[in-house]
C-alpha cells in the first residue's frame, strides 16, 4: 500500500499533523501504540501565558494562542465537539518575592492584557488554603487533549475526505524500516517520508537520537473535588495545578523526575503529590485515579523540527513539552509546509541548529 507519508507517533503532534496533511489531499498513515501512559493521553491540555518563577511571558505567544484557538475552533466545527475551553488561571502566592515580580509584570505593556492586580483572598476560601496573595491571568485555556486524539481518529475513519489515511494501531520496529531511493518501507507500506513524532522515545531512535532531547516524567492524581472549579471554570495554580476534567474529576500535579527507568507510576512521588494537594486544600481529597507519563522536553525549551542531514526521506517533529497545547497548530503547520512544499520551517525550530555539536547516529 503507498501512502505519502508515515507518521510515527499519535500523539498531539503526530495526529495535528496528520490532520494538516490529509486535509490537503495527502495519504497518510499514523502507527501509534495508543500506549494509556503517554505523555498527550495524561495532559491537562493548560495553555499559560505567563509562568516560571520570574513569570515570563512564553516564546511567541500572542502569535501563537491566536493560531491555535484558530485551529481548535475549525476542528469544534468540522466535528461538532468542545475542545477549547477558554479559562483564568489563579495563581497563589506564597513568597513575597513572586508578589513583588507580578507587580513589576504589571507595569509591562506587553502584559497589560494578560494579568490583574493581585487580591488577598482564594478564588474559592472554602476550598483552598490561604496565602500571601493571588494573580489572575486571564488569557489563558484548556486543550481537551483526549477529545481532540479521539474526534481526529473517528473523521479518519468515517469521513470520505480522508480516505486513503489511516490509524495504524501498532508499535515501530526500527529494524524493519528500509530506506530506498523513492522513499521508505515498512512492512507492506511504501511512502515517499517518514515523521517521528514519537515524545520521549525519540531519545533511543536510531537516526535522531543524536538531539538532545531531556525527557521529565510527571506524576498526576486524579480526585474527586470537581464540583467547585468545573461551575466556575479556572485553573489553579499553586505548589499544584488543580484543572476540572468534567463534573467529577479534578487534574492534579505535577512533579518532575529527570531520572527514571520508564513511564509508569512510582508510589513515593504519588504520595508526595498527595500531601501536597492536602497542604494547598482545606477539603480532604479522595484519590480515583494514579498516573505517570514522560514530557518530551528540549533543553533549548523549543521544539525539534526538520529533515535529518543524512537520510532526506526521514524527518522529526518532536519535543512541544509542557507547551504542547499553544505550540501544536503552529508548529504541525510549519511541518505540513516542510513535507509538502519544501518550505523551511523557523530558524528557532529547525534542528539544524544543533548541526556541528553532535554528529547522528549510524542508521540501522
Amino acid at each position: 500500500m503507498k501512502v505519502d507519508c508515515i507518521i510515527v507517533g499519535g500523539g498531539l503532534a503526530g495526529t495535528l499533523l496528520a490532520w494538516k496533511l490529509a486535509r490537503r489531499a495527502a495519504k497518510v498513515l499514523v502507527l501509534d501504540p495508543e500506549n494509556s501512559h503517554s505523555c498527550s493521553r495524561l495532559a491537562a491540555g493548560i495553555i499559560n501565558p505567563v509562568t516560571g518563577k520570574r513569570l515570563v511571558k512564553s516564546w511567541h505567544f500572542d502569535q501563537l494562542f491566536d493560531f491555535a484557538k484558530e485551529t481548535y475552533r475549525e476542528m469544534e466545527s468540522e466535528w461538532g465537539v468542545r475542545l477549547l475551553y477558554t479559562q483564568r488561571i489563579f495563581r497563589a502566592f506564597r513568597q513575597m518575592e513572586l508578589t513583588n515580580q507580578w507587580n513589576f509584570r504589571l507595569g509591562d505593556p506587553s502584559y497589560a492584557s494578560l494579568l490583574e492586580p493581585p487580591q488577598q483572598s482564594p478564588p474559592e476560601p472554602e476550598l483552598f488554603r490561604q496565602a500571601l496573595a493571588y494573580g489572575c491571568i486571564k488569557k489563558a485555556a484548556r486543550l481537551d487533549v483526549p477529545q481532540l486524539l479521539a474526534s481526529v481518529r473517528k473523521a479518519f475513519a468515517e469521513r470520505q475526505q480522508f480516505k486513503g489515511s489511516a490509524f495504524l494501531r501498532e508499535t515501530f520496529r526500527p529494524e524493519a524500516l528500509v530506506l530506498s531511493s523513492e522513499g521508505v518501507i515498512y512492512g507492506e507500506y511504501q511512502a515517499s517520508k517518514l515523521v517521528f513524532c514519537e515524545g520521549w522515545k525519540l531519545k533511543d531512535n536510531p537516526w535522531f537520537g543524536y538531539l538532545p532531547l531531556n525527557p521529565a516524567k510527571g506524576h498526576v492524581l486524579h480526585l474527586r473535588l470537581a464540583q467547585e472549579l468545573y461551575a466556575k471554570r479556572y485553573i489553579y495554580k499553586d505548589a499544584l495545578y488543580f484543572v476540572a476534567l468534567d463534573e467529577q474529576t479534578v487534574w492534579c500535579g505535577s512533579d518532575y523526575l529527570w531520572d527514571f527507568r520508564d513511564d509508569k507510576p512510582e508510589s513515593e512521588p504519588l504520595s508526595l503529590l498527595k500531601d501536597k494537594a492536602e497542604q494547598i486544600l482545606k477539603k480532604p481529597c479522595q484519590v480515583s485515579g494514579r498516573f505517570a507519563a514522560v514530557r518530551p522536553t528540549v533543553r533549548d525549551r523549543r521544539p525539534l523540527l526538520g529533515q535529518h542531514p543524512e537520510y532526506p526521506q526521514l524527518f522529526v517533529f518532536n519535543g512541544l513539552g509542557t507547551k504542547g497545547s499553544s505550540l501544536g497548530p503552529w508548529c504541525a503547520a510549519q511541518m505540513a509546509e516542510l513535507l509538502l512544499e519544501g518550505k523551511a520551517v523557523d530558524e528557532e525550530l529547525d534542528i539544524r541548529r544543533f548541526e556541528g555539536r553532535e554528529q547522528p547516529l549510524e542508521a540501522k
